[in-house]
């Protein structure tokens, strides 16, 4: 009895758990079934609206259809006139070849005639530079004759010039001499021809000052002539010798008027016939003297 409670006590806490496993499957299955209850809903609004997007695109299609159509019609057109652009292009490759070829051989007809132009440039330069060098040559020649020629005339020319300087100092000497000679002449002579006058009564004290008053510049050769002493008297000829000789060399100094700035004392109030020769003298010696 206690075995078969327990069985009867197995066998129904199997029948509940079997039960409750039943339940269990049961509202899994209604959930399934919601699931799919709402997946078929789902479904059945998204076919509805697949069937809208298909109206859509068919009405799109044909309008595509008809896009095509005429789309195909212009590019036959497109594509005769393609077919005929191409021939055209065709047309002008051939051309463009032809003249390419044209100007190939006339290219190399032109380097050819360059190349010859080059050599005969060439063997010009090299001609016009062996005569450039000819007459650089020649002209060197002659300007190193030409610089030859001038050195001789140079030289030539400063041995004249030497030779007419030294001649010109030989004429310079003796002229210089001469015009010492001269002057040692004159002296003389002026002294000759002042030793008569010492020996006469001097003038009076009042002429004298009026003389000095009227006339400060005095012959400088005046101190000369009352410094030499008195010589003995001469003969009556040797003075009038001495005023014939002073009198000819002071003739071209009596016609000009003496200078502003020096007179000789005794040609402004001359005493007699021989101070007037004497001061014609005095003023020649003084214009003929550098000193």
């Amino acid at each position: 009895l206690v075995d078969s409670q327990n069985e009867m006590k197995r066998i129904q806490n199997e029948a509940l758990q079997v039960h409750q496993k039943l339940d269990d499957q049961i509202a899994q299955l209604k959930r399934e079934k919601e699931d799919s209850t709402d997946k078929i809903q789902r479904l059945l609004a998204r076919k509805e609206e697949l069937k809208d997007v298909v109206a859509d695109l068919e009405g799109k299609l044909d309008e595509l259809k008809s896009q095509n159509d005429a789309i195909s019609s212009r590019w036959q057109d497109r594509t005769s006139l393609l077919d005929k652009l191409e021939k055209q292009v065709e047309q002008m490759r051939r051309g463009w070849e032809e003249e390419q070829q044209l100007l190939i051989t006339e290219r190399d007809d032109a380097k050819n005639r360059a190349v010859s132009l080059q050599a005969q440039m060439e063997r010009m330069d090299a001609a016009f530079r062996k005569q450039m060098a000819a007459t650089i040559e020649a002209n060197d020649r002659a300007i190193s004759a030409a610089r030859l020629d001038a050195e001789m005339i140079r030289s030539s020319c400063e041995s004249r010039v030497a030779e007419v300087e030294a001649e010109m100092r030989v004429v310079l000497v003796e002229t210089e001499e001469a015009r010492q000679a001269m002057e040692s002449r004159l002296r003389k002579l002026s002294s000759v021809l002042c030793d008569p006058l010492s020996a006469e009564p001097s003038l009076p004290a009042e002429r004298s000052t009026h003389h000095s008053h009227h006339h400060s510049h005095t012959c400088p050769h005046g101190t000369e002539w009352s410094a030499t002493p008195p010589s003995p008297s001469l003969p009556p000829h040797s003075a009038s010798i001495g005023l014939t000789a002073s009198t000819r060399l002071g003739s071209s100094r009596l016609n000009s008027p003496p200078p502003l700035g020096h007179t000789c004392a005794r040609m402004v109030h001359p005493l007699n016939s021989c101070e007037r020769d004497m001061g014609s003298g005095c003023d020649a010696g003084i214009h003929r003297s550098p000193h």
